[in-house]
C-alpha cells in the first residue's frame, strides 16, 4: 500500500515501531492514502496542565512549554548560531562547570567565592583602578608580608 506521512511545516519525525496511525484514503481508494496523525502512548509526556505543550521523542528527550516557563531534558544540548547569540535575562545560573574556549569579557564586574578560589594561567594585565586584598600577596615565591630585607628587617617596611 502506498502511504505518505503528512506533517506540519517545520516539524518532522520518524515514528517508532508500534505507533498507531490514522490514514485518510485519497479519493476513497485504500491503495493510496496519507497518514494524517500518529500516536504512541508509550512515549507520551503525562501530567500536562491545560494549555501546556510538550515536544518529545522515543529516547526520553522532552521540552515542556508551560505558562512563562520552558523545561527541557536531554543528555546533551548543542546550539549553533552562525552569526551571534544573545541571552537577555536578569540572571543566569549554571549548576556545573562552565568552559569558555575563547576570550571571556564582562562589563559588570566579577565576583568569585567558594571552591578553591581562582587560578590563572598566562599573563594577567590590569589597567586603571587598584588591587586590594586583606590577605598576603606572593610573587615569584616571595611573600609581601613575610619577606626579608637586607639588615634583618622583615615584613611591611
Amino acid at each position: 500500500q502506498d502511504v505518505e506521512l503528512f506533517q506540519q511545516f517545520g516539524f518532522t519525525s520518524r515514528p517508532p515501531a508500534g505507533t498507531a496511525i490514522v490514514v485518510l484514503p485519497l479519493g476513497g481508494r485504500t491503495s493510496h492514502g496519507i497518514i494524517i496523525a500518529t500516536e504512541n502512548g508509550q512515549f507520551r509526556v503525562n501530567g500536562l496542565q491545560p494549555g501546556e505543550t510538550a515536544i518529545f521523542n522515543a529516547f526520553g528527550d522532552t521540552f515542556v512549554f508551560k505558562d512563562g516557563q520552558i523545561d527541557g531534558t536531554t543528555k546533551r544540548f548543542t546550539l549553533t548560531a552562525t552569526e551571534s547569540m544573545q541571552f537577555d535575562s536578569p540572571q543566569a545560573h549554571f549548576t556545573g562547570a562552565v568552559t569558555v574556549q575563547q576570550q571571556l569579557s564582562g562589563n559588570g564586574g566579577l565576583a568569585i567565592q567558594g571552591g578553591n578560589g581562582a587560578t590563572f594561567s598566562g599573563d594577567v594585565q590590569q589597567t586603571g583602578g587598584s588591587y586590594s586584598t586583606d590577605g598576603d600577596v606572593v610573587a615569584g615565591g616571595k611573600s609581601f608580608l613575610q619577606h626579608g630585607h637586607p639588615g634583618g628587617v622583615s615584613g611591611v617596611v
